[in-house]
């Protein structure tokens, strides 16, 4: 067996070199790929990340203002959705073909139990809510995520602005600019 040996008086190298340099082309994911990996456990809970246009994103932990807010919401959405939808807290939704975010609440058609296998799609879907406490910036870019795939409305909860973010569908495709609403 052979073996690499540092020259010597080479010292060992303190950080990779390039640390911030991410190699080219990366590799994407369809949401089938990602959801077969997800089934063969892969993937536990305990691995915070989404897909996102075919890339593993790392999800923030939440903090306490951002439970709260949740709750809050979550309440809200219970007493004002109307019959035949459901409110899904924190899941996946099917965004195909390189996206399975997981919002902080989508609103629904049907029951729970109507999705046992697949997650919702955006024909399933009337709204996403997303809750940010700190940097909004990525939140407003899911916006062409969602709005790509159809999704007829996504509310951006800014707890920092105190305010509320609305991107509607428009019918040429996308959202229109959004509406903020003071929570003031």
């Amino acid at each position: 067996m052979s073996t690499i040996t540092r020259p010597s008086g080479c010292p060992p190298p303190t950080r990779p070199a390039a640390a911030d340099w991410i190699p080219s082309p990366l590799a994407r994911l369809t949401v089938d790929q990602y959801e077969a990996m997800v089934d063969s456990g892969v993937f536990t809970e305990r691995d915070r990340f989404q897909l996102i246009n075919g890339f593993l994103v790392a999800k923030v932990p939440k903090k306490r203002p951002h439970m709260i807010a949740c709750d809050k919401i979550g309440h809200m959405l219970e007493r004002t959705i109307p019959g035949g939808w459901h409110v899904m807290p924190d899941g996946p939704v099917r965004l195909p073909p390189g996206s399975e975010p997981q919002p902080d609440f989508a609103v629904v058609r049907g029951k729970p139990e109507d999705y046992p296998v697949l997650a919702p799609e955006p024909d399933d879907l009337a709204l996403v809510v997303e809750v940010v406490a700190s940097n909004v910036s990525e939140d407003r870019k899911l916006a062409s995520v969602y709005g790509g795939a159809g999704i007829p409305v996504y509310w951006i909860v800014n707890l920092k602005a105190r305010q509320v973010e609305v991107y509607t569908l428009q019918q040429q495709g996308g959202y229109a600019k959004p509406r903020r609403l003071s929570t003031n």
